[in-house]
């Protein structure tokens, strides 16, 4: 089978591949929550050590204040030197929530009873934990709070009544840190519902062309410089216009979904299925390693595409004409063996469909400057 013969796919740069390897899902990572909490911790300790420069309470110890200020700069510092990404989530919170509370108590102990000056700094914590850490996480820390709050009235001995206002003040900043979880928690999963629309088949509810070059990029990465354990097969059905013509566009679409069902229903539990559109499916199979096990296979899909179905009110007998190709020699990227698989599906088709074509790389010997690569031709049809 000559390639011209066979229409031309779009041709793919390996800039697009790049693209797809470098998606990212996600708002807030551990590494935007370390950085978050930085910016927060030096903000804020310039305006604790700015904040002695502005009338205060006359009990204020404007020394132990400025050198409070200092280390929470400091902190913001080191936090943006961690290496969120190489640690475990739960690490930053752990390290960030109680050095803030030490910090802020320590500060409310050294600013006297300031009125403007005691809470100010416990919202930020609590918008910091709303936006990068899960909801309740703001109730979980509210024992936290109560003591951070509590301890420097109860060290200077203030009167009751400043004690009694931690029943206000705990309830208002676990409200704002969940009220926040909650809008975040609301956002993330509304993007992840939009990109999974958008990387699902709407018919079908299978994966879409995008989805499924973007998962074989991924798994030809996952086997490094040589690739070898990932089939893809493609799925064409003989005839679908026929029904379309003869029993309409929502007969046909019953029939898409059919097929659909049976795919998913036939593939492994690590294989993925895909409608790349019209009638023409993918699988990517990985870990199938040799031709006779990908035959096995294929031999599978015709099969089980070609049982009887109701249309319309009649029996159809569907067919289907399946390609497949195999990572590995010299299969160089994702692209190839896509075009591989194609024009194995094409093979089978031309063959008379309703069977399977396979493809391998053939060498043969070039003289006395030793074995070379000829172009992909067909193993066998069946």
């Amino acid at each position: 089978m000559a390639t011209s013969d066979v229409p031309a796919r779009p041709a793919t740069a390996s800039r697009r591949w790049s693209l797809l390897r470098s998606t990212e899902v996600g708002v807030l990572t551990v590494d935007a929550s370390g950085k978050l909490a930085a910016v927060l911790f030096l903000v804020s300790g310039c305006v604790t050590a700015l904040s002695t420069l502005l009338p205060s309470s006359p009990d204020l110890n404007h020394g132990m204040v400025v050198v409070i200020g200092v280390v929470a700069g400091i902190e913001g510092f080191v936090l943006a030197g961690l290496p969120w990404k190489r640690l475990p989530a739960w690490t930053c919170a752990a390290i960030v929530v109680p050095s803030a509370f030490v910090l802020i108590a320590v500060h409310n102990y050294n600013g006297g009873l300031d009125p403007y000056r005691y809470s100010i700094f416990y919202p930020v914590v609590f918008v910091w934990i709303g936006l990068t850490q899960r909801r309740w996480t703001s109730l979980a820390v509210s024992p936290l709070l109560t003591a951070s709050y509590l301890a420097p009235l109860v060290l200077r001995y203030e009167p009751a009544w400043t004690l009694a206002s931690t029943v206000m003040v705990v309830p208002v900043m676990v409200l704002i840190g969940e009220a926040i979880a909650w809008v975040a928690a609301s956002v993330v999963s509304t993007k992840a519902e939009l990109l999974r629309l958008a990387g699902t088949d709407a018919l079908t509810g299978l994966d879409n062309r995008a989805t499924f070059y973007q998962q074989l990029a991924r798994a030809w990465e996952q086997e490094g410089s040589s690739p070898g354990r990932v089939a893809v097969f493609f799925v064409d059905l003989d005839g679908f216009k026929d029904v379309n013509d003869a029993y309409g566009h929502e007969a046909g679409d019953r029939l898409l979904v059919e097929v659909a069902r049976r795919l998913r229903a036939s593939a492994r539990r690590e294989d993925r299925v895909a409608r790349l559109g019209g009638d023409e499916f993918a699988i990517m199979a990985p870990g199938v390693t040799d031709g006779p096990e990908a035959e096995v296979i294929a031999r599978r899909l015709v099969e089980v595409l070609g049982s009887p179905l109701e249309v319309g009110g009649t029996s159809v007998v569907p067919s289907a004409s399946v390609g497949f190709a195999l990572a590995g020699g010299d299969c160089v990227d994702p692209d190839q063996l896509i075009r591989r698989s194609d024009l194995a599906m094409y093979q089978a088709k031309q063959s008379g469909g309703g069977r399977f074509s396979c493809y391998c790389q053939v060498r043969r010997a070039a003289g006395s400057g030793g074995p070379a690569t000829t172009p992909d031709v067909p193993l066998r049809t069946s």
